[in-house]
């Protein structure tokens, strides 16, 4: 088995509901979020096209899980 991080997996975008659905989080709430500037990392893909980051997602679920 190999510990050698996968750059495939860590460049998976998810879709704002699935973001929604893993943190728990209205889309309302991620919209806010990009307002201000918190949260997960996202991706702009012009228009209202947002993406965001399975790694900064996953991230995002275990930091609100631990406070």
């Amino acid at each position: 088995m190999s510990t050698t991080p996968n750059p495939a997996a860590s460049q998976i975008l998810l879709t704002p509901e699935e973001t929604s659905q893993a943190l728990g989080a209205t889309l309302d709430e991620l919209h806010h979020w990009r307002r201000h500037g918190t949260g997960p990392a996202f991706h702009s893909l012009g228009g209202n096209l947002v993406r965001y980051s399975a790694a900064a997602v996953a991230w995002s679920a275990s930091s609100t899980a631990t406070t």
